[in-house]
């Protein structure tokens, strides 16, 4: 197990395969190196919140030589905030909604220069998955303040180029399939895991909103969405101290667990997305009722699911479904974030006080 303590704002990390590279994103510099004095690799807003880092193995991790992926903003088009602020609004009205003040909004306008207020960087976020050695896959919304939608992007580890997957209503956790298939979590009249209809990794979809099969959207489940490779299966949280094991008809659902409706009943949810093909949904409790933090990792290999306990956020835990048994390890700190490459784990802590 690598245990990297530090108090940067880890919003997500991932084993690059072949290399056991690290991919991290921050908000912000991690470095005494001025913003712009950092080159990113590919895509590199300068006034980008998300900053995508690859620390390497051969280097023991270290941020000091740390490579800049990509710098992006949670932003679809600057062009969104002029027309923004070219709508003439109510001072009180518009700073009611938004992460800028109005005199910070004349200053923007008047140098051009954009910078995103605290409230704008403290709502920023993201899910971030890698695929293969080529390709990271991560999820991200757009303030509803610059109008809203949920995105899926795939990062080229190699260009650092960000291209568009999907454009959606919502999007929480994300995660591929062998096949570059892309799934996703998402909270409209309840918590619902999406498949990305004729859209791959590879294969991008030129329908906006991009159009989508639901393949569960059962009462219960959590946010955290992840593929077993191993069992071929998706494997999410829940509200309650249980996991949910989702798989195609017929294939790879586990004897174990208790098998549930995969579609809410008609009257009780108006989710956009194909209802007509949903997968097969087991709920297996976890033995202690732990329930999974939301955003701090969340990894399935083998059948043993690997997460950040939501009531005791200083304990890793690893609940194996076949057996039903959980295993925890307990650190000084409150953990940050987890990542896991088969066995072996990355633990971001969060740094002891001097």
């Amino acid at each position: 197990m690598l245990k990297i303590p530090c108090n940067l704002d880890v919003l997500a990390a991932a084993f690059i395969p072949n290399s056991d590279d690290l991919l991290m994103v921050t908000k912000g510099n991690i470095t005494a190196v001025k913003d712009e004095e950092i080159p990113a690799l590919g895509d590199n807003d300068p006034t980008g919140i998300l900053w995508f880092w690859r620390l390497f193995r051969a280097e023991q991790w270290s941020f000091l030589s740390a490579s800049l992926v990509a710098r992006r903003s949670p932003c679809l088009s600057n062009n969104a905030l002029m027309e923004l602020w070219a709508e003439e609004k109510d001072k009180e009205e518009f700073e009611s909604y938004s992460p800028w003040t109005k005199e910070e909004v004349e200053e923007q306008k008047r140098t051009g220069i954009i910078k995103w207020g605290k409230k704008f960087v403290d709502q920023a976020g993201l899910y971030l998955r890698i695929h293969d050695e080529s390709h990271a896959v991560f999820t991200w919304n757009q303030s509803d303040i610059l109008g809203g939608c949920g995105n899926v992007d795939r990062l080229d580890l190699a260009t650092g180029e960000v291209t568009n997957r999907g454009r959606i209503w919502d999007a929480w956790d994300v995660t591929t399939d062998s096949s570059g298939r892309i799934f996703y979590t998402s909270c409209y009249d309840g918590t619902d895991v999406h498949l990305l209809k004729d859209t791959t990794l590879l294969q991008p979809s030129s329908e906006k909103p991009t159009p989508t099969f639901i393949v569960s959207q059962t009462v219960g489940l959590g946010f955290n969405l992840c593929f077993d490779a191993t069992l071929k299966v998706l494997v999410t949280s829940s509200r309650d101290g249980a996991f949910f094991v989702i798989s195609p008809p017929g294939e790879g659902r586990l004897d174990v667990g208790e098998g549930l409706p995969s579609i809410r009943p008609p009257g009780d949810d108006h989710t956009p997305g194909d209802k007509t093909a949903p997968w097969d949904t087991v709920k297996i409790l976890e033995p202690d009722g732990r329930k999974a933090s939301t955003g701090h990792g969340f990894y399935a290999h083998g059948g043993r699911i690997t997460f950040v306990d939501a009531n005791a956020q200083e304990q890793l835990c690893t609940t194996n479904l076949l057996d039903g048994k959980t295993e925890c390890s307990t650190f000084a700190e409150p953990i940050n974030y987890v990542t896991c490459s088969g066995d072996f784990c990355a633990v971001f802590t969060r740094a002891s006080a001097p």
